[in-house]
């Protein structure tokens, strides 16, 4: 898990909760939700990025121990969809629970 920086508030009750950004399993095109990431960073938020093809599980532990508000998860048409739905299915019952 690593933070990206960009424009930090000058107060702390003017800082945003974390953003988590991360690919599930399955999906390696990493660039987009980097990406992204960075231009949230950019815009003032606090991102976290996970990584690429984050298991379920090590999603749900990220997302908690950022004490993220947001996960952006980063996935493209260019593979099957199956498994990063399989994931995201996985990754809904583990934060709601």
């Amino acid at each position: 898990m690593r933070r990206i920086k960009g424009r930090t508030p000058r107060r702390a009750e003017e800082r945003p909760a974390p953003a988590a950004f991360a690919t599930p399993v399955g999906e390696r095109h990493e660039l987009g939700v980097l990406g992204a990431a960075v231009i949230a960073a950019a815009g003032g938020l606090d991102p976290v990025y996970l990584g690429c093809e984050v298991p379920a599980d090590d999603l749900v532990k990220g997302v908690a121990d950022a004490e993220a508000d947001v996960l952006v998860l980063g996935v493209t048409g260019a593979a099957p969809l199956d498994a990063p739905a399989r994931e995201l299915a996985a990754v809904a019952r583990g934060l709601s629970a």
